[in-house]
């Protein structure tokens, strides 16, 4: 992985490493001085931190790698722009392992 540097354009999904902790881009932007990856979560995500589950809403837009609870069992998004497709039907979902 890339290191983490200031005025670097970084595109959604892109993954890099900052202090030796492996992130996630969440949102297309240019990275600032100050603004590293342990400080601001909006825009980077720490890989090595269990995601929460939260009961599916179908209002909600989910992307690869979110959680959500249906029916009591927890689900994992297999697909970025994953909107409406309930857990357990379709293919936009994996049972989390």
């Amino acid at each position: 992985l890339d290191d983490w540097n200031p005025n670097v354009k970084y595109k959604k999904s892109q993954r890099i490493t900052f202090n030796g902790v492996p992130y996630s881009i969440v949102s297309d932007h240019t990275s600032k001085d100050g603004q590293t990856p342990e400080n601001t979560p909006l825009l980077y995500e720490d890989m090595t931190k269990e995601k929460k589950a939260y009961p599916w809403d179908e209002k909600v837009t989910y992307n690869k790698g979110d959680l959500a609870i249906a029916r009591g069992i927890v689900f994992v998004s297999k697909i970025d722009n994953n909107k409406g497709n309930e857990p357990g039907f379709g293919s936009a979902w994996d049972y989390k392992k």
